[in-house]
């Protein structure tokens, strides 16, 4: 089951997390976290990062300006080395750092900005950012389906959550390139064909001659019109495919 992590050096932000995200928990219909950790002791718990299973599902509330040798960015770039899809919600009282944030290719799912004099305001951004992540966790939970296709006779079904990209291939007419986490097929069917089928919505089917797993991507680049999914692929696309992209997963929240 999923975690939440609750990294904050201030002691009363420290304990109005953990109340919030625990009633958010218990008043919503929440899938059941196994726990909260909420650190005390932050410098140790980066220390041993590296040794803690990270699932996609777990959740990390990080205060970005931390009073100690390193900050939330510094702890956000060690996560993503050990898990490219987990939540990470940076909580901070300077939106300056989004800039360093953005440099570092960390893709937190929301940033939240502490508003000494509007604590309330500021709880009820979070109650909203947490259900986005409660939806999104829904998703990849329901996506258990399968794409099935044929391929020279053969019936071979695909999970979902398998797959990382469909494209077009431009000098073969009607023919795709299926790219999965363990392997690649190329085959002779339609795209429009393909999209009948998928009833899941972390495959984005709103191009004409890609399905993305939205879930699989981890960098999107106007300026180098790039997206870039967890395992390393990287494909070059025009900016009116990533502003309808990112519209989409908006979309979701």
């Amino acid at each position: 089951m999923p975690k939440i992590f609750i990294i904050e050096d201030n002691f009363l932000y420290r304990e109005q997390l953990r109340t919030s995200v625990t009633r958010l928990i218990k008043d919503a219909y929440f899938l059941n976290f196994s726990e909260i950790q909420a650190p005390t002791n932050i410098f140790d718990f980066f220390q041993t990062l590296p040794k803690i299973a990270i699932h996609d599902n777990d959740v990390f509330i990080l205060d970005i300006d931390l009073k100690i040798q390193f900050n939330g960015v510094d702890i956000a770039k060690a996560i993503r080395t050990l898990n490219s899809n987990c939540f990470i919600l940076f909580f901070t009282s300077h939106p300056q750092y989004t800039l360093d944030i953005l440099s570092e290719h960390i893709l937190p799912f929301s940033y939240i900005l502490k508003k000494e004099d509007l604590l309330a305001e500021t709880f009820h951004e979070l109650e909203k950012t947490v259900n986005s992540i409660n939806n999104f966790i829904k998703i990849r939970v329901s996506s258990k389906g399968f794409l099935h296709l044929k391929i020279d006779s053969t019936v071979v079904n695909i999970p979902y959550s398998d797959i990382i990209l469909i494209q077009t291939i431009k000098s073969s007419r009607g023919t795709v390139d299926l790219i999965t986490k363990s392997g690649r097929f190329v085959f002779n069917q339609k795209i429009s064909e393909l999209k009948k089928q998928i009833d899941t919505p972390f495959l984005y089917t709103g191009l004409n001659s890609i399905i993305l797993n939205i879930n699989e991507i981890t960098y999107i680049s106007k300026i180098e019109h790039l997206i870039q999914f967890a395992n390393g692929l990287k494909i070059e696309v025009g900016i009116r495919i990533i502003n309808k992209v990112k519209k989409y997963i908006q979309s979701l929240n």
